[in-house]
């Protein structure tokens, strides 16, 4: 209809920063996506220009708006990001310092400190996570150190898509799904925890107000409407992390679901009605606010699922059709012809360091066999975290899993995970389920919906079912002993 209101989400992903427009139903209207802006420092460094990461957003949110004959439809506006980076910014506004990558694992010295002050146990209880380089406690804590001018300098911490929001609105707040990623959130009490700050050196104002996603932050400033296109006021809203964010538009906010979430880092999550207990037998997931209200979750992943499947292509193909590789690797026969991949699987304080690996090449090994291989190797990878997640969160024993992020759209790993799993996947019809989900919490914001709850229900997206073959689940069971079988050795290699 041509007065309903359109909703606007901004995902800043790893590789890509996409803007969409939907409707109150969840359908897209528009989209575009621009590269985002990374400056590689070498093996496992990176960082970002905070200047560059809200023009590409700019730039994604103004191409998107052409297709929109009336930018004041445009209720409300809501940012995703990833997790576990932010820009430290001075009295004026003005960044001291570039964004450090998310990935990036400079700050070891000062992850092994905060633990050994309060204890990794206590650390995990307080906090839901463990003690880990990647936090933005820990990097604030490497920029106290290494930085200490820009340190100083620095009035708020803000993570990325507080900073877009902040540029949107002149609002400084972040929301409580991407304050778990800081490792300074006390959980249980949603605040940020003063034992853990104190360990690490921040100073408590450093770290900006929490809200709860879906909280208004107020409306598009006069700065930000003239760059966007936005109209002045559209409503802003606190938004979340990407891989939580795309969990609400994908329905996974009750028990009885599970999300696999395909990015360039695969994570798969359980939605919680509390956290769950902690101590020292507890298991190696990490727990978290949900962006949905009155949930938490339980997570781990796959550190580098999509990044896998982008490094093996490239390798095998280079710039050539993708699509076509894929599927010659279709063709091949289950297992790969003997040929096994074990990816590095993320489990904190287990695989830390661990490398992947493939085994069972000959002269005779094709490209597509390659591929194959690593297809079935991350499948096998994924389908065994979901399942030690689901028994350790004491989840139902079978939930229905929704499949999201731009693996989903891989045909033929879908098909392979159905079968290594032996269950069906449902993927949900959705254009940018992250963008989605930040645009459902700008709703929110807005009084479109009354709440994330009814925000998640009002999406009309169709499930495909992806539902395994007997026989493939049988020939898969071998092909996973093997998978595993590597997996145990490349843990057990010296240096590891």
């Amino acid at each position: 209809m041509p007065g309903e209101p359109l909703l606007a989400g901004v995902d800043v992903g790893t590789t890509r920063v996409k803007a969409a427009l939907y409707d109150t139903r969840g359908r897209a209207v528009a989209s575009a996506a621009v590269p985002t802006p990374t400056r590689p420092l070498g093996p496992g460094r990176a960082e970002h220009d905070a200047e560059a990461l809200w023009d590409a957003a700019v730039a994604a949110l103004r191409q998107a708006l052409d297709d929109v004959a009336d930018p004041g439809r445009i209720a409300s506006v809501a940012v995703a990001s990833m997790a576990e980076a932010g820009v430290p910014l001075d009295a004026s506004g003005e960044p001291t310092a570039p964004v450090i990558a998310w990935f990036d694992r400079r700050a070891e010295p000062q992850a092994r400190r905060l633990a050994e002050a309060i204890g990794a146990v206590r650390l995990r209880t307080l906090t839901g996570v463990p003690p880990q380089p990647i936090y933005g406690v820990c990097k604030l804590a490497w920029l106290a150190d290494h930085r200490p001018d820009a340190f100083a300098r620095a009035r708020v911490w803000l993570n990325i898509a507080d900073y877009i929001a902040y540029r949107l609105s002149g609002v400084h707040a972040t929301d409580l799904s991407l304050a778990t990623r800081t490792g300074a959130l006390d959980l249980r009490a949603r605040a940020w925890s003063r034992e853990v700050l104190a360990a690490a050196g921040v100073p408590r104002p450093l770290l900006a107000p929490l809200v709860a996603s879906g909280t208004a932050l107020g409306g598009v400033t006069r700065e930000a409407a003239r760059v966007t296109g936005l109209a002045e006021h559209t409503v802003v809203g606190a938004g979340g992390h990407d891989h939580i964010c795309g969990a609400l538009a994908a329905g996974v906010v009750d028990p009885g679901r599970a999300l696999d979430s395909i990015g360039t880092a695969e994570s798969v999550l359980v939605p919680l009605t509390a956290p769950l207990p902690t101590g020292e037998d507890a298991p190696r997931y990490s727990q978290g606010v949900h962006v949905a209200a009155g949930r938490w979750y339980a997570s781990t992943g796959v550190h580098a699922g999509g990044a896998s499947i982008d490094w093996v292509t490239g390798l095998v193909a280079g710039r050539a059709d993708r699509a076509g590789l894929l599927a010659e690797a279709a063709t091949v026969p289950i297992g790969a012809h003997g040929v096994v991949f074990a990816p590095h699987v993320h489990l904190p304080g287990v695989t830390d360091g661990a490398q992947g690996a493939l085994a069972g090449l000959t002269p005779d090994t094709s490209g597509p066999v390659i591929v194959r291989a690593v297809l079935e190797g991350l499948a096998v990878a994924a389908c065994d975290v979901l399942h030690r997640l689901v028994a350790q969160a004491a989840h139902p024993a079978a939930p229905e899993v929704r499949v999201i992020g731009g693996g989903a759209r891989n045909a033929l790993l879908l098909a392979i995970k159905a079968a290594v799993g032996g269950r069906s996947l449902r993927r949900p019809d959705l254009t940018e389920a992250t963008a989605l989900g930040a645009a459902l919490l700008g709703g929110v914001a807005a009084g479109v919906f009354n709440d994330t709850h009814a925000a998640a229900a009002a999406v009309a997206a169709d499930l495909d079912e992806v539902t395994p073959a007997d026989e493939d689940v049988a020939a898969y069971a071998a092909v996973a002993a093997r998978v595993r079988a590597l997996s145990c050795l490349q843990r057990a290699a010296p240096g590891r």
